[in-house]
């Protein structure tokens, strides 16, 4: 999701903070929340068979690197009869480069997945995930691609499975405070009994407050074994500015 004053315009002197949606796409900005910020999102996901509410904690602890804490609070999935917390994950990602004229913003990412699910909800073993991030403006449209490659444990069995996820995300303005946003992502073959997946979403964003983004919108699932279609809704919301209290 694209920095959000392009939807806005400039920010009012009330309030300095200017939220850094992540969601709704699979594909995150490579620009991080604002140095000393802490911001959090969360979303309900609702297909045919399966329901999740996904969150993650963020902290700019540095002027290019932020501190990621994702979590699945519940998940249930009504083939299995199973419902419970899903997998939990922490990691960091650093912007090297910021946007110039000429060239994106770019950063690279890494996490680790600890199995706090049971086995029929998440992997069933310890993962972790890099990715190389892009973000880059042309006009009032904004554009984020980033590639993961996923080192997968096997539930009961030593070494990991690998997998790549792609994605490319769009965002365009629209009138006042609203915005609108399209994704191509998917995976590649993980092993003998996953194959891979296409997916294409399509969503809108309105920011209520500087700080505080709403969004809502449809994944369907192109190829592979995944929900044909996904309906979601969430929030991002910046708490405080831990470094600046006069911005909080």
């Amino acid at each position: 999701m694209f920095l959000t004053t392009a939807a806005l315009g400039q920010s009012g002197p009330e309030d300095p903070i200017i939220a850094n949606p992540n969601r709704p796409t699979v594909a995150d900005p490579a620009d991080i929340t604002q140095f000393g910020v802490a911001e959090i999102e969360y979303g309900f996901t609702v297909a045919k068979s399966n329901q999740s509410l996904d969150g993650l904690l963020k902290f700019a602890f540095a002027k290019n690197l932020e501190l990621r804490i994702e979590t699945n609070t519940f998940q249930r999935d009504a083939n299995q009869h199973v419902l419970g917390v899903g997998d939990t994950g922490i990691g960091i990602q650093w912007r090297i480069v910021h946007q110039k004229k000429y060239f994106p913003t770019f950063s690279v990412s890494y996490a680790a997945k600890a199995p706090t699910a049971p086995d029929t909800l998440g992997a069933g073993d310890y993962g972790h995930e890099a990715r190389v991030l892009m973000s880059k403006d042309f006009g009032k449209s904004h554009f984020d691609a980033n590639l993961s490659y996923f080192f997968l444990g096997r539930s009961g069995a030593p070494g990991f499975d690998h997998s790549f996820l792609p994605a490319l995300a769009w965002s365009h303005p629209l009138k006042g405070k609203w915005a609108t946003t399209a994704e191509i992502w998917g995976t590649t073959h993980q092993n003998a009994s996953t194959g891979g997946t296409t997916s294409l979403l399509a969503a809108a964003t309105y920011q209520l407050k500087p700080r505080l983004v709403l969004d809502s919108g449809m994944n369907f699932g192109l190829r592979g074994d995944i929900p044909r279609a996904a309906f979601f809704v969430g929030v991002t919301y910046s708490i405080f500015d831990l470094y600046h209290p006069s911005r909080r």
